[in-house]
């Protein structure tokens, strides 16, 4: 136990320097969460040719936890896949909800007691359409004296994106391992926030924000932004999250920030304060359930917030965030129109309102991204704004740019 424990505290401590290193030298890296979730976009080797464009898109997601009573370094793949992905981080993120039940509960009658979970995999494909895919998790606790390991293989047809559950239709003996190339950097900034180390904070940047999702246009979206290495907030109606979560994971698995914006969408200067209360909390669970992250920021549906409103908000620990830059896409439902209008209105620090719930807001992000990128713009999280404009976040406060 102590051997083991010994050599994934070095790890732990080389994870702890590299986010300090990667971010600003003026910049504060919180580790105030227990547990800290972020993605590492990765890309196949270059040199590696594969046919099907499906390999360009694949990443991989981490969960790092670098406090008791779990100690944590977790690493699977993505595939941008729903059945696929699905069924990865289901196992994985199992595996780790169940070591940290456990370690929870030793934690109950020993102050002292702790754990560790370190789940890696290996991937594999052969004839340029079979994925495999080897997970291998490897538990401790202190009350063991040897550490215990379970492996799981998943085998993936490409061209059929489904999961093929007779391993023995595949000859492993023909698999040839894949090689992953670091793309992005990211640290750890306000409230557990994942920061992009690549920003660079004297260049223009905007926020792209979309309200009341998660629907199907939001794949769309999400492809689009995907193929400009661009990354955006959603601010998600709870309720939708709960019919559709397999779109909450895959905006999250691409890098992008999720955020509430109420649970059933009704303005918050109509309800009681148990109402919006229960709006904020109820979302922002759920929230937290797919990225392990409680969301630290809100914005309420219909931008409508009065005093009382921000009092509720205060007091639930959030801030409201607005915008600044509002192309009306809900009402034009024209890609045209809502193109021209961002481009009308942007500035740099600016926050873009937009909604994911209808295809014309969907084509239009198909010429407003790479539009928005050629006039320099970065696109960043509203996270990531508020990080380099030195923003202070203070719950109840209302936000509406970078400015």
């Amino acid at each position: 136990m102590q051997k083991f424990f010994g050599v994934t505290s070095i790890l732990f401590f080389c994870v702890t320097v590299f986010m300090i290193f990667a971010s600003d030298s003026q910049s504060e890296v919180s580790l105030e969460n227990n547990y800290i979730y972020f993605s590492l976009y990765s890309h196949y080797n270059e040199e590696t040719d594969f046919e099907n464009k499906f390999y360009d898109h694949t990443n991989s997601a981490e969960i790092i936890s670098a406090e008791a009573p779990l100690f944590a370094f977790i690493r699977y793949p993505i595939f941008n896949s729903l059945e696929i992905d699905s069924a990865v981080s289901y196992w994985a993120n199992s595996e780790y909800a169940n070591a940290l039940n456990r370690a929870s509960l030793m934690r109950l009658n020993d102050d002292e007691a702790y754990g560790e979970i370190n789940i890696e995999y290996d991937l594999y494909i052969t004839d340029n359409r079979f994925i495999g895919v080897l997970l291998q998790s490897t538990t401790i606790f202190t009350d063991m004296d040897e550490p215990e390991v379970v492996s799981h293989t998943f085998n993936f047809d490409l061209e059929y994106d489904i999961i093929i559950e007779d391993e023995d239709s595949i000859n492993l003996d023909n698999y040839e391992e894949i090689e992953f190339d670091e793309k992005d950097e990211i640290f750890i900034g306000q409230n557990g926030a994942l920061i992009r180390a690549s920003i660079d904070p004297s260049r223009p940047m905007v926020a792209l924000t979309f309200d009341d999702g998660p629907s199907v246009h939001t794949l769309s979206i999400l492809d689009t932004l995907e193929k400009y290495g661009a990354l955006a907030t959603f601010f998600v109606v709870g309720e939708l999250v709960e019919r559709h979560p397999e779109i909450a994971i895959q905006t999250f698995n691409f890098g992008h920030e999720i955020l509430g914006h109420s649970w059933t969408h009704r303005s918050f200067t109509a309800l009681s304060d148990v109402e919006v209360r229960n709006e904020i909390v109820l979302t922002n669970e759920i929230i937290e359930q797919i990225t392990g992250i409680s969301p630290s920021m809100t914005r309420t549906p219909f931008g409508h917030v009065n005093a009382r409103v921000q009092n509720i908000a205060a007091e639930t620990g959030v801030v409201i965030i607005g915008w600044s830059v509002d192309p009306r896409d809900w009402q034009t439902r024209n890609a045209d129109r809502i193109y021209a209008d961002i481009m009308s209105a942007v500035y740099d620090r600016a926050i873009i309102l937009c909604h994911d719930l209808r295809l014309p807001t969907a084509k239009a992000m198909e010429m407003v991204i790479p539009s928005l990128i050629e006039r320099g713009y970065q696109l960043v999280t509203v996270s990531e704004l508020m990080y380099f404009t030195d923003q202070q976040l203070v719950p109840g406060q209302v936000i509406r740019s970078g400015r």
